[in-house]
């Protein structure tokens, strides 16, 4: 399933106004003021106006800079002030794996299956064909290849030292060579 990215024009604006207000402002902020903190506690007060498509990033910017920056400043204002006070219950960022992209968490699993640190976006179609290639040509020097080649079917079935084994039958298709050998 494809997902389109999204978008929240809202995250924008908000970024866009605590760089006006903090450029502006007589106000001196301290060295540890963090806007990330500023930026979602306004975002997580204003409305979200998500698009998909470039005209409705451009319908949700106009949208918003037309009737709701006095509520987008306001709610800095709040975010910019909350961000600064000393106390603050939990400290704790946010792990990188928390907030990565569900592409990123997806490519980094993919690098641990198929064992390729140097696995990317890039290269993924070449190094999935590589691992989905078919087995070499049977050859008589691979048996093991020659019985799970399709078509194979043996002149002969030697009986095996084992008793279990002794009733062998031929094997006509790979399904059958891997049933056998499943079986024991």
């Amino acid at each position: 399933m494809n997902y389109k990215p999204c978008w929240n024009a809202m995250e924008t604006l908000v970024r866009e106004e605590i760089d006006r207000q903090l450029t502006e402002a007589d106000t001196v902020y301290p060295q540890n003021f963090d806007r990330s903190d500023a930026i979602a506690y306004a975002l997580n007060r204003l409305p979200a106006l998500y698009a998909t498509t470039q005209e409705g990033w451009d319908r949700q910017m106009k949208r918003a800079r037309r009737g709701l920056m006095d509520l987008v400043s306001m709610t800095v204002t709040w975010g910019i002030n909350e961000a600064q006070r000393k106390y603050k219950p939990c400290e704790t960022p946010l792990a990188s794996e928390q907030v990565r992209p569900p592409a990123e968490r997806a490519l980094a699993e993919l690098q641990l299956l198929f064992g390729r640190e140097d696995l990317s976006w890039d290269n993924l179609s070449a190094v999935v064909h590589e691992a989905v290639q078919p087995l070499p040509p049977a050859t008589p020097e691979h048996p093991t290849l020659r019985a799970l080649s399709s078509g194979y079917t043996p002149a002969t079935s030697r009986p095996s030292a084992h008793p279990a084994k002794r009733h062998s039958m031929p094997i006509s298709h790979p399904a059958d060579a891997i049933a056998q050998v499943r079986a024991g």
